[in-house]
C-alpha cells in the first residue's frame, strides 16, 4: 500500500469499527446539536450537548462518546429517556429513545421553514 493510499483510508475511516449515521448532528463550536421528536405529541426538541462536560468518554469497545439524558418538551409531559453513542468525531452511531426518536437536521430545518 502506497503512501498516497494510507492518507486516505486515515481520513476516510475505511474499515474502522462501525459507521456513523449521516444527518443526525448539527456543530456548534464546543457543542452540537441533535432533535428528538416526541412519540406522544410530535413535538421536535433541539438538544445542545456541550463536548467538554455532557460527553461521557467510554469504556466499551465501538463507540468513542455517549450521553444519557432525560428530555422532556414544552408541549407535553413525556419523558424520554435518552441514550446517543457518538463516533470520535462526535456524529450519531447509535441512539435508544424511549418515548421518542431522532430527528435529522435536514427534516428539522424543513419543520422549522414551515
Amino acid at each position: 500500500m502506497g503512501i498516497f493510499e494510507k492518507i486516505k483510508e486515515l481520513f476516510s475511516g475505511s474499515g474502522q469499527g462501525p459507521k456513523a449515521v449521516g444527518g443526525y448532528t448539527r456543530h456548534d463550536g464546543q457543542g452540537l446539536y441533535v432533535y428528538i421528536r416526541c412519540d406522544r405529541c410530535g413535538e421536535v426538541i433541539p438538544l445542545r450537548l456541550r463536548k467538554t462536560d455532557e460527553m461521557a468518554r467510554s469504556e466499551e469497545p465501538g463507540y468513542e462518546f455517549f450521553v444519557q439524558k432525560l428530555v422532556m418538551g414544552n408541549q407535553c409531559f413525556n419523558r424520554m429517556d435518552t441514550r446517543i453513542e457518538f463516533d470520535k468525531r462526535h456524529e450519531v452511531l447509535h441512539s435508544d429513545i424511549k418515548g421518542g426518536s431522532l430527528v435529522t437536521v435536514q427534516e428539522y430545518e424543513q419543520l422549522r421553514s414551515e
